[in-house]
């Protein structure tokens, strides 16, 4: 399986990437900070070699999560968007 994580913030890059070796799921994982990073991936990833899954911040500089998501939808199976609140340390 091919992950790609697009997490601004690289402590919960982190926690995700560790996540998915804790739960002992063999992917392929990259990680990239934003959107624009997101469409050259894009650009770059013949169609065959395009992630499995895309897991998105939902509050990304330059181009927010969900706006990234919708252009993306041919391109990448599945998406799950995320968010946490700002100085509450818990997801939402």
């Amino acid at each position: 399986m091919r992950v790609l994580i697009v997490e601004d913030n690289p402590d919960d890059a982190l926690l995700l990437h560790e996540a998915f070796s804790g739960l002992g799921i063999r992917c392929a994982i990259q990680v990239v900070e934003n959107a624009i990073q997101v469409f050259r991936h894009m650009r770059e990833t013949e169609p065959d070699e395009a992630p499995d899954l895309a897991i998105v911040d939902l509050n990304l500089p330059v181009i927010a999560g969900h706006r990234r998501s919708s252009r993306a939808r041919p391109w990448c199976a599945r998406s799950v968007i995320t968010s946490r609140g700002e100085g509450r340390g818990s997801w939402s």
